[in-house]
């Protein structure tokens, strides 16, 4: 996976890394199909029957933030 990260405070660049890399490898077990450990991959049998879902699965732009993603 690639992604381009900009900021415009260079001191915060390291941190602002870090929080980008945590995001993504939250979304990554909770929403990866190919993951036989992703809480897709473990829910889907009952998904049809409906399941609780984690708050990053029920809506990955939030990326488990808490935050919403720019509209």
């Amino acid at each position: 996976m690639e992604a381009s990260l900009a900021v415009t405070i260079p001191t915060v660049a390291a941190a602002a890394e870090r929080i980008v890399r945590s995001v993504t490898d939250d979304v990554d077990r909770a929403c990866s199909r190919f993951r036989t450990d992703s809480e897709l991959s473990l829910l889907g049998p009952q998904l049809a029957e409906g399941a609780r879902l984690s708050p990053t699965l029920l809506d990955p732009r939030r990326g488990g933030t808490g935050r919403g993603a720019p509209e």
